[in-house]
């Protein structure tokens, strides 16, 4: 084992065809988690926020390690079980990421691998490649955040969401959000609020009761979220030319009504060559809201046909 590497812990799960380990790595502010599922070829999976509880994409991890994929799920610094000490500016921004990928690519020995990101984690998905794109073998990026954080991106994905409410909506919106502000906020304001955070983004909005229990998994580590935009606000996020020199294979997979799949068409205009996969009926979770369409897709990435 590499110094400075330690084993924390290592167990196995079996349930029927698949085997769950769970390990950590040892790194200067605290413990690194991740997640393995299956063997063979090893694929990288990064859950969105930022913030995100890995158990988010826990199902698409899954999914991958079924099909003789090896899919390593990274609990991301601030997320879940890997907490830095200390927890701030210093410890939380891009380039403490960029650092946590290429400290997990090590410990598993691993030259390159593929990469499927989530929204935030295709964004950060995109930024590792353009900075170490010898290790990254291809890029699917799941409904992704935008590779260009401006005024403009942030203004139309806002408007997006918003047609998507009535006038009764955003005022339920703005009644439960003045609650979970409030010192007296409960946790059913909480969950209320989620809700309604989380009807813009899907398609079919009489789904959001059960989709929610999925996505909830998931549940956003804001302290997280904050410190991670304020290091990208500061220093800038803009991959545009960037991504220009990124060679290797890049797939698009969006719900074509998310309100953010404009920065999914704009990422196809930008890199022509990228394959862009529709995914109908549904918003920012393809994986949940249209599950057949999505792994049908994936598997076509996955094991194309000569």
């Amino acid at each position: 084992m590499k110094t400075g590497l330690l084993l924390l812990l290592s167990f196995l799960i079996f349930s029927g065809a698949r085997a769950q380990r769970m390990d950590s790595i040892k790194y200067a502010h605290g413990y690194l988690y991740f997640h393995t599922y299956g063997s063979g070829e090893p694929i990288i999976v990064l859950t969105g926020g930022p913030g995100a509880n890995y158990q988010q994409l826990e199902e698409v991890a899954v999914n991958l390690g079924k099909k003789q994929h090896r899919a390593i799920l990274l609990e991301q610094r601030g997320t879940g079980r890997s907490m830095p000490q200390p927890f701030n500016t210093s410890t939380i921004n891009l380039r403490a990421a960029h650092s946590d990928l290429n400290l997990l690519l090590d410990h598993l020995k691993l030259k390159q691998a593929h990469f499927l990101g989530h929204s935030w984690g295709a964004m950060l998905a995109m930024s590792f490649a353009t900075a170490y794109p010898a290790r990254v073998k291809s890029l699917m990026l799941v409904d992704p955040g935008p590779f260009k954080l401006d005024r403009a991106v942030n203004e139309t994905y806002s408007h997006n969401r918003e047609a998507r409410l009535n006038p009764q909506d955003r005022q339920a919106l703005a009644e439960v959000s003045r609650k979970v502000r409030s010192p007296n906020a409960t946790p059913a304001d909480q969950e209320l609020y989620y809700k309604w955070e989380l009807i813009p983004v899907l398609y079919d909005r009489t789904q959001v009761d059960t989709l929610i229990t999925k996505i909830n998994k998931g549940a956003l580590g804001p302290k997280m979220g904050g410190l991670m935009f304020q290091d990208l606000s500061k220093k800038g996020f803009d991959l545009s030319r960037k991504l220009l020199l990124f060679t290797k294979p890049i797939h698009i997979i969006t719900g074509s009504q998310d309100p953010g799949a404009f920065v999914s068409y704009e990422l196809k205009i930008l890199l022509p060559k990228a394959h862009l996969h529709w995914i109908d009926k549904s918003g920012h979770f393809p994986m949940y809201e249209q599950p057949q369409q999505f792994y049908a897709t994936l598997d076509k990435i996955l094991n194309p046909k000569p």
